[in-house]
This record gives structure tokens, C-alpha cells and sequence, in this order.
């Protein structure tokens, strides 16, 4: 049994087609390796929503977070990009159990790494246009159109009525 996040950057987007295949795929992979590192710092040992449900001597030896995988893949149509784990009960943690006395645990460390990088997904395509338009013309800027807006990579910003 395999957990898997996927992740699809499609090339076939206004933003991806303005920018480019290697930039989208900097961006999916920057993405990928984000959701990664906290997927792995969600299940550090010691580290989680507590308290744990084993009554035994079972502790927490760090096995899913030294088994927790990235895999990027790139399609005609895009990049898909794989946070995975081939534990078995990584997908108990995250989707949730019974346990023996009939108490429901539930510990997701896979979709609020997911939700968490999302929240910087911003900041990731920033960082990436920065490094892959660093040798650009001089004074010069990248502009993206998205409706009546416009991201000029010189000023950092939309401009627009609607921003």
C-alpha cells in the first residue's frame, strides 16, 4: 500500500505558455520539495498532534519521516510531481483509524503540508522568475497577462483593476 500526494502543473496555462517549460517545471519541483520537507517535519519523532494512542511500549522511531519520497515526472502536457510513501500506516495517520478501544485517531501530515505550501505558492513562482530572468535585457521586465491584470517581474507586483 502506497500513500500518494499528486501534484499537476499543466504547460497548457497562460502563466506556464508566458514563462515557459523549464520554468514551470522549476516551480513544480520547488513545490514538490517544499511539500516534502514538511510532510517529513509533520512526522519528526516527537513532533505531531499528540497525544499518540499506543498505551504500549511502542514509540516513535522516525520510519515514515526517513520514507517519505518525491518523484517528479514531466508529460507532453505538463509535470506531475509525487510525494509519496511506501509505509503502510502513513495512510492510517492520514486518513484516520480505530483503535482498539474504538476511538477514532486521525494524524494528517500530507494535506496540511499540501495546504501549507500552497500558501507560498506565490512567493515559489517570485523566487523562480527571478532566478530565470536574472541575465534578462537591462531595464527590462517580464510582464504576465492574466485578465486586466499584469505582473511586472521589475516592480514585484500586479498592476490592474482588479490586482
Amino acid at each position: 500500500m502506497k500513500t500518494t500526494a499528486t501534484i499537476r502543473v499543466s504547460f497548457n496555462t497562460p502563466l506556464a505558455k508566458a514563462m515557459g517549460e523549464s520554468f514551470t517545471t522549476a516551480v513544480a519541483a520547488e513545490f514538490g520539495d517544499q511539500v516534502l520537507a514538511r510532510a517529513k517535519e509533520n512526522v519528526a519523532p516527537g513532533k505531531g498532534p499528540g497525544p499518540h494512542p499506543h498505551v504500549s511500549k511502542h514509540f516513535d522511531t522516525g520510519t515514515l519521516m526517513e520514507n517519505i519520497f518525491a518523484d517528479i515526472t514531466k508529460t507532453a502536457n505538463g509535470v506531475t510531481m509525487h510525494v509519496w510513501t511506501p509505509i503502510p500506516y502513513g495512510l492510517f495517520l492520514e486518513a484516520g483509524f480505530h483503535a482498539k478501544s474504538g476511538r477514532f485517531y486521525r494524524y494528517p501530515w500530507l494535506q496540511p503540508s499540501i495546504s501549507e505550501t500552497q500558501k507560498d505558492l506565490t512567493d515559489i513562482i517570485r523566487a523562480k522568475a527571478d532566478v530565470a530572468f536574472a541575465g534578462g535585457a537591462k531595464g527590462g521586465a517580464i510582464r504576465i497577462r492574466k485578465g486586466a491584470n499584469v505582473w511586472d517581474s521589475y516592480t514585484r507586483g500586479w498592476k490592474g483593476a482588479g490586482k
